[in-house]
């Protein structure tokens, strides 16, 4: 049997990933479509190291305005918050470096995905010529919210961008100062 026929039972069965520089509900949407159908998740955090990031665009300082250990945080949150005690995995999803992926994710979880822009189709053949199955769980072009907006309206002082984020992550992410980071953003 290879490997990508293979069900860890240890490990979950599917993965969802993005940056999540902020968490916002359209991501936290594209998190219960894919709890929803696969149960425990990987989490994967893509841009530990921003600078390695596929687009220009991604890989600027003032759109990756928090750490990896921020990240990873501001999840925990933001599923305990929901009411979410499924033992799901949060970590590395190292897409800039795709041969190294199967060191944290093996070939037997399902990537599921979201397609809100044309860098997520390229990803997805990424993802498909590392051996992963992927299920694109949403296609939304028209995406109501983008992490670049919300980080404009955190960096602007709007009293509205809480609204904009899952339960619980507002307050982590003040308390993390990231207003005042997003302000000091070039």
């Amino acid at each position: 049997m290879r490997s990508s026929d293979r069900r860890h039972t240890v490990f979950p069965s599917a993965c969802i990933h993005g940056r999540f520089q902020i968490l916002h509900n359209d991501h936290f949407r594209y998190y219960q479509c894919a709890a929803a159908k696969y149960g425990r998740l990987y989490i994967g955090l893509t841009g530990q190291h921003a600078h390695l990031e596929g687009p220009a665009k991604r890989s600027e300082p003032a759109e990756n305005p928090l750490a990896y250990w921020e990240r990873v945080e501001m999840w925990r949150v933001a599923l305990a918050a929901s009411g979410d005690n499924r033992a799901h995995t949060i970590g590395p999803f190292p897409i800039e470096q795709p041969e190294a992926l199967c060191d944290f994710v093996p070939l037997s979880c399902v990537c599921a995905t979201t397609v809100r822009e044309p860098w997520n189709l390229d990803k997805a053949q990424v993802l498909r010529r590392q051996g992963y199955e992927v299920d694109i769980l949403l296609t939304e072009y028209d995406k109501a919210l983008s992490g670049t907006d919300l980080r404009r309206l955190v960096a602007a002082g709007s009293p509205d961008w809480p609204e904009l984020v899952p339960d619980g992550v507002a307050d982590f992410l003040r308390s993390v100062g990231i207003e005042e980071r997003l302000r000091g953003a070039p």
